[in-house]
């Protein structure tokens, strides 16, 4: 992980990587030096350090910069997360740029 003074997410079980069609000179453009990727995760809340979500309640995040699939640890553009479960096991699948249509 390459911040560890990001802030503690908690943990997100049963989580899906969906892929978005941002081109990465967009991103840079907007995040120049992030190196965040065209991608962000949902998933179920276990338990969620900063108090946003209930566990159980399902949350996605914000672009990612790196998935320690290893060690199980998501590091967000603004957060760092515990994965537990399955990767590709959320209620969504895949849904590209739709999951950005997904309101809570």
């Amino acid at each position: 992980m390459k911040d560890k003074f990001k802030k503690d997410g908690g943990t997100i079980r049963d989580w899906q990587v969906h892929n978005l069609s941002l081109t990465m000179e967009l991103i840079e453009s907007v995040y120049p030096g992030e190196n965040l990727k065209p991608q962000i995760v949902s998933g179920t809340v276990v338990h969620d350090s900063q108090g946003r979500w209930q566990s159980g309640h399902h949350m996605k995040t914000s672009l990612i910069v790196e998935i320690d699939r290893k060690n199980k640890i998501l590091e967000t553009r603004n957060t760092i997360y515990k994965l537990a479960g399955k990767e590709g096991t959320d209620i969504f699948k895949d849904l590209g740029d739709d999951i950005m249509n997904v309101i809570y």
